[in-house]
């Protein structure tokens, strides 16, 4: 425990680039609600740090998810097209420039790198926002056509293979454009109905784990088979997972809410074609839950 000043609930948390996994005297950068930041610094404890916009006036957007790809530069992303960069040279957060610039307002639920090529890097979001990374962040057309408008809730890399999961399926790219994992969606397909996908997280030998409600798959490595998990979670929907190597076998560590469908299902007015089409609002916070493993 230590004393943050921030009392909004924090979502996501990324270790410095380089870091092994689990190492407690690592940096680490904490993201949440409220325009929630806090840095961890070994022998010091987490400290607040505050997204300024250019007059000096403090944001406070709801961020979803964080990625820490080079020493020097870390990345936010959140509601209603929040997109903050941090800048080592300057020890600041700012609205990031890359940014598109079409007035963009993509609600996003993660961002992720290659950790093996910190260029190579993707943020998703709902109603089908997948941009990658370059001088400027850009939406991936050459997604499959079922796909246009599908939510996408997560975003990692088992290895340098970026997984993304969408409401029934997940999309994969090895650097040849994205496609459906077939192997996954034989799995859900067997089911007596297809589950919701919200989270997918990888290593760096290529397991992965991919969950929702009532479902947990999971890889043990680059080329090896995606199975359901030895125990099923039952009336639980996980909203967050990271994958535990267990000798050469992956465990999954979940986040879950108990009774409870996440995202709630969203129910927009007709549309007039006089006027312009809602704006599609972000999902809310999961409320209480616990881990499990």
């Amino acid at each position: 425990g230590w004393p943050v000043s921030a009392r909004a609930p924090f979502t996501a948390v990324a270790p410095a680039p380089g870091s092994a996994p689990g190492d407690f005297g690592a940096q680490a950068l904490a993201v949440g609600a409220d325009g929630a930041v806090a840095r961890y610094t070994s022998g010091h404890g987490w400290e607040r740090e505050f997204l300024q916009t250019s007059s000096g006036a403090v944001s406070a957007p709801t961020l979803r998810a964080v990625a820490w790809p080079e020493p020097n530069r870390a990345f936010a992303v959140g509601d209603l097209g929040a997109m903050w960069v941090w800048r080592a040279e300057t020890g600041l957060w700012e609205k990031d420039p890359a940014a598109p610039l079409d007035g963009f307002q993509g609600n996003l639920d993660g961002i992720a790198f290659d950790p093996s090529d910190p260029g190579v890097g993707y943020a998703v979001g709902q109603n089908g926002v997948l941009l990658s990374y370059g001088k400027s962040w850009t939406q991936e057309e050459a997604l499959p056509s079922a796909f246009k408008e599908a939510n996408f809730t997560s975003v990692a890399f088992a290895g340098s293979e970026a997984m993304v999961a969408t409401e029934h399926d997940l999309l994969v790219n090895v650097g040849s454009g994205w496609k459906v994992e077939p192997e996954v969606h034989a799995l859900l397909s067997s089911l007596p109905s297809i589950p919701q996908l919200n989270v997918v997280a990888g290593i760096p030998n290529g397991g992965a784990v991919l969950a929702g409600r009532d479902v947990v798959l999971e890889r043990d490595s680059a080329g090896a088979p995606w199975h359901f998990s030895e125990q099923p979670i039952v009336n639980e929907t996980a909203v967050a997972a990271a994958p535990l190597l267990e000798g050469s076998k992956v465990r999954a560590l979940l986040s879950v809410v108990p009774e409870f469908t996440y995202p709630p299902r969203l129910v927009l007015p007709p549309v007039d074609p006089n006027t312009p089409g809602p704006l599609i609002p972000p999902n809310p916070l999961p409320g209480d839950g616990y881990v499990l493993r």
